[in-house]
């Protein structure tokens, strides 16, 4: 719809220079509710296995040429998958293969969508159809919902699809940019670029895990109860 009726793909889309990969894979990857991690620069091979489901899930992300065109062909997907993770480092080999085994193998760019404007004519748009700020957001479906809330309430007020497209868009427009500008600590944090990167980010996780934790462990009634 937002290619017929109000921008092209090639005007809207922003890709980030990154790949996202994820496959189902044998349990035995993965510890139940737990994630694993495994990161080299620019790539992250990782897993995850619920209390509930049969299988792991396993992903991958990595750093790319903004200007990368992603195949469509799936064979082809899976070899530039195998060309990012060519290692022996932990499982990381192992992982590839089971996800390249799955049928339902899923892998594309992270992009964006940047638009000037949300509408055109009667045709507004809502969710990741207007202003996909990626899953590194962690806000795809609030945002959605939060956007279909506002632009409802607006067309509501019965003034006219104008002008309730006009402040439907000056209401959400700066929650999307932040939202879309969150996504740079997100890759920092999950695809560090360098090995230097990687250790100040694990670093960083420690000092904010740890204490925490610790207050929960050592709890100060405990210690003058001792």
């Amino acid at each position: 719809m937002r290619e017929l009726a109000v921008r092209p793909e090639s005007e809207a889309a922003y890709p980030l220079g990154l790949c996202f990969a994820t496959a189902a894979v044998d349990p035995d990857f993965g510890t139940a509710r737990e994630v694993t991690l495994h990161n080299a620069p620019g790539r992250v091979a990782g897993v995850y296995r619920s209390g509930r489901h049969a299988s792991a899930q396993a992903f991958f992300a990595f750093r790319t040429p903004r200007e990368l065109a992603v195949p469509r062909d799936q064979q082809a997907q899976k070899e530039l998958l195998r060309s990012h993770f060519d290692t022996d480092a932990w499982r990381v080999g192992a992982l590839v293969d089971a996800a390249t085994a799955d049928p339902g193998f899923y892998l594309d760019a992270i992009t964006q969508i940047r638009m000037p404007g949300w509408s055109r004519g009667r045709v507004g748009l809502v969710g990741d159809a207007a202003y996909c700020a990626t899953l590194l957001s962690g806000a795809g479906a609030s945002l959605a919902v939060e956007g279909a809330h506002r632009l409802a309430t607006e067309l509501a007020v019965g003034d006219g699809h104008r002008a309730a497209f006009a402040r439907y868009e000056r209401g959400l427009r700066a929650t999307v940019r932040a939202r879309q500008r969150s996504v740079g600590a997100s890759r920092a944090m999950l695809i560090p670029g360098s090995r230097t990167a990687i250790r100040l980010r694990d670093q960083f996780t420690r000092l904010m895990v740890l204490p925490p934790l610790a207050a929960r462990v050592f709890r100060p009634e405990r210690a003058r109860a001792a």
